[in-house]
C-alpha cells in the first residue's frame, strides 16, 4: 500500500485574479482525483464569472452571498449551503454581508490552473469615476468608464483596483 500520508503543503493564503483569497488545504499531483481549498472574499467583492474543466462544490462556512450558477437566477447562500457546480459551468459569487464570505472548494478531479477558464463580465454594472478615482453618477464631466476589481464602492479597506482599458491599477490609500 502507498504511504497514506500526503506531507503537509505551503498553506498561504493567496489574492487570485477570481477577486477572492485562496489557500489549498490539498492539492496535489499523488491525489489527482481532488483538491480541496479554503476561499475567502471580502464584503462587496464580486468574484470574475469564469468555469472550471472540473466539478466544483462550495460549502459555506461563514458570511452571506448570492451565487450564479450558469443561467440561474442568482441565489442567497450562507453557513452550512453547499452548490455543485458541473464542470464547464459558468459562475461567480458576491459577498453581499458585512464580514468575510469563507467557504470551502471541493473540485473533482484536482484543480489546477489549467481548468480556469475566465469568461466575459457582461452581466456585471458598469462603473464610472471621475479622475481623482471617486464613483459618480452619469452626467458628471470627465467621466471614464472602468471595470471596478472590488464591486461598488471602488474603494474597500483602503484598497482601490480598477481595471482601465488596456492596464490594472492598483493604489494603496
Amino acid at each position: 500500500m502507498a504511504d497514506p500520508l500526503l506531507p503537509a503543503a505551503a498553506r498561504d493564503e493567496v489574492l487570485t485574479r477570481e477577486r477572492c483569497f485562496i489557500t489549498e488545504l490539498l492539492n496535489d499531483p499523488a491525489a489527482p482525483q481532488v483538491s480541496l481549498a479554503r476561499c475567502r472574499v471580502p464584503p462587496g467583492v464580486t468574484t470574475e464569472r469564469h468555469r472550471l474543466t472540473v466539478d466544483e462544490w462550495y460549502v459555506v462556512a461563514a458570511g452571506t452571498g448570492s451565487m450564479q450558477v450558469g443561467d440561474t437566477t442568482p441565489f442567497d447562500v450562507g453557513p452550512g449551503d453547499a452548490v455543485a457546480i458541473p464542470a464547464g459551468t459558468s459562475q461567480c459569487i458576491t459577498n453581499t454581508g458585512p464580514h468575510d464570505l469563507v467557504f470551502q472548494c471541493l473540485c473533482t478531479p484536482r484543480f489546477t490552473p489549467a481548468a480556469y477558464v475566465p469568461l466575459p463580465d457582461d452581466r456585471r454594472p458598469r462603473t464610472w469615476v471621475t479622475d481623482n478615482n471617486t464613483t459618480a453618477a452619469s452626467g458628471c464631466s470627465r467621466l471614464r468608464e472602468i471595470q471596478p476589481l472590488r464591486s461598488h464602492p471602488a474603494v474597500h479597506a483602503g484598497y482601490t483596483a480598477v481595471t482601465v482599458p488596456g492596464r490594472q491599477t492598483d493604489a494603496w490609500q
